[in-house]
Parts: structure tokens; C-alpha cells; sequence
């Protein structure tokens, strides 16, 4: 039951005759579980994340998608929630290429996914850098810039006082032009966080093949794309490391599946979590060969998430859902941001304080959503 947030998600296993449908598709299966509440007009539409899987593999046909997304929950925001909404109807959109994506405990490898973050008590922002190939430290200040958090313009006030803010980011898996380094990526990584004037909470993943970068409308490649969420619930990030010891295989299933489950435990415990309804995971790309691996772990993450055994998988109603990354990055438990590391981390909102209830007596005011991205050594 969503009482502050709503964190729904649509994948479809393949792509389909006409691009348009199959992100009108998607759209309509988030949007069908905000319906569900019975109050969509508390649960606006403010971000949504598109992963697509190497079937994608035309710009064009992206575009096509995703202006069905975009059309899609352009028509469902006016309809339901004009009485609340003053902003625009557009929704920001952020997203990129995975290996493969898995919802339904399943992994497709030619699906996509499209994630739906809604509140009343969200906003959301989607700002795409300039080309990295180009000059990579002016992308990334350029990018701080429309951010405003650029160290060059330290004089500016926050974009929006009082509130947490949290940056979700795809990087591009690229190569660098020169001799010194042949992987730019975590140089990127580096520098938005030291050109940003304040400390800011980054996760993300590193796009894989065919290597887009989506924002807004358009599709990208070799850019850094970011959604900006503030929100009046606080966010929190944590990395809990539960990488697993020697060269595991399938025939070391219990113990594999024991400590990716302590990991994702371990996470959820740092900032005394309870009762999330869901979680984005950033899966190690080298976990698209275990299909077994995947549902058993969705099955471990749910009952962590839910309190309760994990039933059947009910069509449209997933709360464990993500793509395969080549790369991630997020916050330890002590704080520190690393890129890449083999580990656990969560992105979660909190309970909210009384005078920040967005309606009379809810039912639960625990945490309402976890992005988790989980990895561990190659199987």
C-alpha cells in the first residue's frame, strides 16, 4: 500500500511491430498500478527511468518509444491529478542501455523496463551533458551547471532549500582519446563529485551496449544523464558489502545465494528500513547467465522488502525489477561515494515528519521507497 510514494514498474519481453506501442505498453502498466491506489491524484507521475536491452539498438525506434512513454502519462497526468497539478503535464525521463532487463523474478534478455516514481512530495529534473569525447571536465561542469551545483557558481542559492536531494545518473562506458587511461568512465565519476560545490548523493549504473543514454525526449550516446529528485522525505544511500570470497559457481549455490541475501540485508538495516515497497536493482552484467541466480535472489529481496514469503509473481505488480549494468556507483556505509565496487546499495526515502503528510492518518509511516542495486563477484 503506497501512502507518501509509488514506485511501480512495466517491462515488456521484446520488442514489438510498432515502437510507439510497446512504450504506450509499458506506460499503460505503470499507470494502471497508480490507478490501483484509489487516490491517483496523490501520486503524480514525477520521474520515470527507461532501461533498454541490446534489441534496442535503433535511435530512431528509441525515440518512437519514447514519445509513446511520454505521451502515454502526459494524457494520465492532465486526467488524474489536474485538480493537484499546477506544473506541466511532461514528465522528466532519464534512462539507457542494459545487458538485458528482469522483472516478473525473469530475466528478458530482449525486453525493456520502464520505472515510475509518483508523489506529490517529489520533484524531479532530467539534464543530459555535453559529449565526453569532446573535453570531459567541461561536460561534467557544464552539467553541474544546469544542475547548479557547480563549485564555479558557489554563490548561487540551492535550486530548492530545505529539501534532500539525490542525483540518479547513467554514465557512458567509454574509452579515453589519449594515452594516460584507456577507461574514462570513473574519471567521470570523480569529477562530479568533486566540481560539485556541495556533497551531494550520486547512484547510478554504467550504460552497457549498444552504449544510449536517454533524456527527456532525446537519445544520446557517450553523455553523462542525470535526474535530479528532491524531495521533503529525507533520502538516504548506503553500500553494505557483501561480495562473496574465492570463484563461485553454480555448484556453490547456497552459499552465493546466502550472501547476496546478507548483503541486501545488511543494506536495508544501515538506515533501519522498514516496510520500502520497492527496489531498482543494478545488477553485475555477469549475472545475466544465471537465470536461477536472479529468481532467487528477487524472491530473497522481496520477502526482505514485503516482511513476508514471497508468493507467485502477480503480473504488474513487481517490487524487485532492474537491468544488468556494466558498472555501478553509490554510497558506503561510511559514507564514502565509490564507482564499481562489488556490494549492496539502496538509494531510500524515510518516514516523514508530521508536518509534511501529505494526507490525514495513513496507515504506515515507515520508508515508502528503496532503489537497491546489488553485485557481486563473477559467477
Amino acid at each position: 500500500m503506497f501512502n507518501y510514494l509509488a514506485f511501480v514498474c512495466g517491462g515488456v519481453g521484446a520488442p514489438g511491430q510498432h515502437e510507439g506501442d510497446n512504450g504506450a505498453e509499458m506506460a499503460e502498466k505503470c499507470l494502471r498500478r497508480l490507478e490501483e491506489t484509489g487516490a491517483p491524484e496523490q501520486f503524480p507521475p514525477r520521474l520515470l527511468i527507461l532501461l533498454t536491452s541490446p534489441a534496442y539498438d535503433d535511435p530512431g525506434s528509441i525515440k518512437r518509444m519514447i514519445s509513446g512513454i511520454r505521451h502515454a502519462v502526459s494524457d494520465y497526468k492532465i486526467r488524474a491529478c489536474a485538480e493537484v497539478e499546477a506544473q506541466s503535464a511532461e514528465v522528466p525521463l532519464i534512462g539507457g542501455s542494459v545487458e538485458a532487463v528482469f522483472f516478473d523474478r525473469r530475466i528478458h534478455e530482449r525486453g525493456a523496463l520502464l520505472v515510475c516514481l509518483a508523489s506529490r512530495l517529489v520533484e524531479a529534473e532530467a539534464h543530459a551533458s555535453a559529449d565526453v569525447h569532446n573535453d570531459h571536465e567541461a561536460a561534467v561542469d557544464g552539467l553541474l551547471r544546469e544542475l547548479g551545483l557547480s563549485i564555479l557558481e558557489a554563490h548561487r542559492p540551492p535550486r530548492i532549500p530545505l529539501t534532500v536531494r539525490m542525483l540518479l545518473s547513467f554514465l557512458p562506458n567509454v574509452s579515453r582519446r589519449d594515452e594516460k587511461a584507456s577507461y574514462l568512465t570513473p574519471e567521470l565519476h570523480r569529477l562530479l563529485l568533486q566540481k560539485a560545490r556541495i556533497r551531494i548523493q550520486l547512484v547510478g549504473g554504467v550504460t552497457s551496449r549498444p552504449g544510449f543514454q536517454f533524456a527527456g525526449a532525446e537519445v544520446y550516446r557517450d553523455r553523462i544523464v542525470v535526474a535530479s529528485v528532491f524531495t521533503g522525505s529525507p533520502f538516504s544511500l548506503s553500500l553494505s558489502h557483501g561480495s562473496m570470497s574465492g570463484s563461485p559457481d553454480l555448484s556453490d549455490f547456497a552459499r552465493i545465494r546466502s550472501e547476496a541475501k546478507s548483503g541486501l540485508e545488511r543494506s536495508l538495516k544501515w538506515w533501519t528500513l522498514e516496510k520500502p515497497v520497492g527496489c531498482l536493482a543494478i545488477h553485475s552484467s555477469s549475472h545475466r547467465r544465471s537465470a536461477l541466480y536472479l529468481k532467487t535472489i528477487a524472491e530473497d529481496a522481496e520477502e526482505l522488502i514485503t516482511g513476508r514469503e514471497a508468493g507467485p509473481p502477480v503480473d504488474g505488480k513487481d517490487i524487485y525489477f532492474g537491468g544488468f549494468f556494466d558498472g555501478e556507483f553509490g554510497a558506503d556505509e561510511s559514507g564514502r561515494f565509490l564507482f564499481g565496487a562489488s556490494a549492496t546499495r539502496c538509494a531510500t526515502a524515510r518516514s516523514l515528519t508530521p508536518a509534511s503528510r501529505p494526507f490525514p492518518k495513513p496507515r504506515d509511516r515507515r520508508p515508502a521507497f528503496t532503489i537497491c542495486a546489488t553485485r557481486s563477484k563473477v559467477l
